[in-house]
């Protein structure tokens, strides 16, 4: 099952390839500003952003709960937008839930933050040099509070049980920075999504986690 806002929705592909390569079937439950979630939305959540995230959330949530076949989860959120505490404690429950089936988490970690409408600001900056630009940085030290973010939901969620972390970080940066554009293509469509190249780097770590999972499953059977 692949779970959460419009982030866990771009790596479908990524997910659907793994899925494939595995011959099982999946579903993905993804909807734009709307994190996995389990009761009333409340200011400050970050999921009450955009109006039916709540009644959205919480049919999946009891969908899953309900659904003792869906072993693994593939969760992918915009974390920096989510109160922690309370997004952590959530995905506990749905790792406690999935400790009860002998079933795992995959949990995708923070994105890096581009800071700009990424496709038009390479168009300017390109047009403005006169020449193409084949790679383009935002400063690693910018990142901080949203890495913070993400380990800090990750930190609860593994509470409950054997969490499998892809960290988008240590694909897309290095120690000092963190790629926009990289060998000529962008890696944000927007001024926060991945595009499909950005997916694209993270997707062999992504494919291995879930192939990982998946087998560690088997051979509890």
């Amino acid at each position: 099952m692949l779970w959460g806002d419009s982030f866990a929705d771009m790596m479908q592909p990524a997910v659907d390839s793994a899925a494939e390569n595995l011959h099982i079937h999946g579903i993905v439950a993804t909807q734009g500003g709307c994190p996995p979630f389990k009761g009333r939305v409340f200011a400050g959540s970050g999921a009450e952003v955009f109006s039916g995230c709540e009644r959205y959330a919480n049919f999946v949530f009891d969908y899953f709960a309900r659904t003792p076949s869906i072993r693994i989860v593939v969760i992918a959120g915009d974390w920096q937008r989510y109160e922690p505490q309370y997004e952590g404690g959530v995905l506990k429950q749905i790792v406690e839930i999935l400790a009860r089936r002998g079933g795992q988490m995959v949990f995708v970690s923070a994105v890096p933050n581009p800071y700009s409408d990424l496709p038009r600001l390479w168009a300017r900056t390109q047009f403005q040099a006169g020449h193409a630009i084949a790679e383009m940085t935002v400063d690693r030290q910018r990142q901080g509070a949203i890495i913070e973010r993400g380990m800090q939901i990750a930190a609860i969620a593994r509470q409950a049980g054997n969490v499998s972390v892809v960290d988008p970080f240590k694909t897309l940066c290095d120690a000092k920075a963190c790629f926009t554009v990289k060998n000529g293509r962008a890696l944000f469509k927007d001024t926060d999504h991945l595009s499909q190249d950005g997916v694209g780097l993270i997707a062999p770590e992504l494919e291995s986690a879930i192939t990982q999972t998946y087998a560690a499953l088997i051979q509890e059977r």
